[in-house]
């Protein structure tokens, strides 16, 4: 929020100030109108009743459609915008949802709201979806940062947090928003859409909206600041689009010399040491020490300062088909005594994406044997001997996923904050 200040010195006569105000009121309604807001947005931002009479505008010729679940909303539609986009797709929305249905603690009860506008013929015009949980406000911070923070949380996981109206979820990278191309310089449409994502964070006490996963170059990027929503650098993620190749010698041509020395020392050697399996569906006890896995890598990952998932999560992968696991173990080991010393968790996105989503590992072998690296070698394998024309690797190890043939692509992401206390504190703290 920000207001207008007028300096008046002694040397401005009544008659000076008078015409002021009379020009702002002749012009203020213009630049409300220009700019999509109204006295009820004003009346919201600034916590006052700014209740003298508005003129009435024509009405919007556009049709709004919110629901609270993907299953209400047409799967060939979503799919049409989202297919082989990370976890975006129609099921991967319905497997988050499924994640956290009914949970008890309150940073796993998260609420999903679908927004789609279309014009009087029934065109589409905006679809999205935004998630509203409780966020670690420190999530996009710098890792030092987040460290000193997380000591203040150990008498109370809830200090410095927020709740969050999120475009997506905090389980899924990518820009989960399809604005039509023709629609970008209409105003009308977007201030429908940023007066509909205001309302359902007014109604809900979030304290925050994000805007998350655009390109640099995002053609919104004016509109979204002229909005109120200021940018911030997130986290770069990783893809790999380069998978026509059949064999290792082909995969070992599409890296840069230096990368085909990093495979050779550090990866080539330790493959014959390791079993590697994939697994549909594995037992409890399977999955007990997969979640043990996975949480070792969490507490250590500060990068992207997020709750520790729900084991419902993991239960719930163990049921899809639409996942895997992929289990790594020391070679020639006794039955009793072959453990996993590492993990990758893997969603399959309409045959077109893989993603390697989450990763755990025991830290007590990963130097002798690689664990990492091995995992992120055999994610690109198991991808190409698939079919799947693209992996996407998400955001964290950057360094480690690009010498293996991934692109590095930064984003950002815009926040509208109704108090810049918090923000104002952690930016000092960097």
């Amino acid at each position: 929020q920000t207001g207008l200040r007028i300096t008046i010195s002694r040397h401005n006569q009544k008659t000076d100030i008078l015409q002021l105000t009379q020009t702002l009121a002749q012009l203020y309604p213009k630049v409300m109108e220009k700019t999509g807001n109204t006295l009820q947005r004003l009346s919201k931002a600034f916590k006052k009743d700014f209740s003298f009479q508005e003129e009435t505008s024509e009405g919007l010729k556009y049709k709004l459609v919110e629901k609270s679940s993907i299953e209400q909303i047409d799967k060939k539609l979503w799919n049409t915008y989202f297919l082989g986009k990370g976890i975006l797709d129609w099921e991967g929305f319905r497997f988050i949802e499924n994640c956290f249905l009914d949970q008890v603690d309150k940073e796993h009860q998260w609420k999903f709201f679908y927004i789609q506008i279309f014009d009087l013929q029934e065109n589409l015009l905006v679809m999205g979806v935004f998630t509203l949980c409780l966020w670690k406000d420190d999530l996009l911070a710098k890792p030092l940062v987040s460290k000193d923070i997380e000591l203040k949380r150990k008498d109370n996981k809830y200090e410095f947090t927020s709740k969050v109206l999120s475009l997506g979820s905090l389980f899924s990278d990518g820009l989960p928003l399809y604005i039509n191309k023709a629609i970008v310089k209409d105003h009308k449409v977007l201030n429908l859409f940023f007066r509909t994502i205001e309302d359902i964070a007014s109604k809900n006490k979030a304290s925050q909206i994000v805007l998350r996963d655009f390109n640099l170059s995002s053609p919104y990027d004016k509109v979204f600041q002229s909005q109120g929503f200021v940018p911030i650098s997130m986290p770069e993620v990783c893809q790999i689009e380069e998978m026509d190749w059949n064999s290792l010698e082909g995969y070992l041509n599409t890296l840069s010399k230096r990368s085909k020395k990093h495979f050779e020392k550090d990866i080539a050697p330790f493959r014959s040491r390791v079993e590697v399996e994939i697994l549909q569906q594995v037992t409890e006890e399977e999955l007990d020490h997969f979640y043990e896995l996975y949480k070792n890598v969490k507490e250590r990952n500060l990068g992207l300062n997020m709750f520790t998932y729900p084991k419902s999560v993991f239960q719930e992968m163990n049921r899809s088909k639409s996942w895997e696991f992929m289990s790594i173990s020391i070679k020639n080991t006794p039955t009793k005594d072959s453990k996993a010393i590492g993990v990758m968790f893997c969603y399959k996105n309409g045959e077109i994406t893989y993603v390697p989503s989450l990763i755990g590992l025991d830290y007590t072998y990963n130097q002798e044997y690689q664990t990492y690296r091995q995992l992120l070698f055999e994610s690109i394998w198991r991808a190409n001997k698939s079919g799947y024309q693209k992996i996407d690797f998400g955001v964290s190890a950057n360094f480690e996923k690009r010498k293996l043939g991934a692109r590095v692509i930064p984003k950002l992401a815009y926040i509208q904050s109704s108090s810049n206390f918090k923000m104002d504190y952690l930016e000092a703290q960097q």
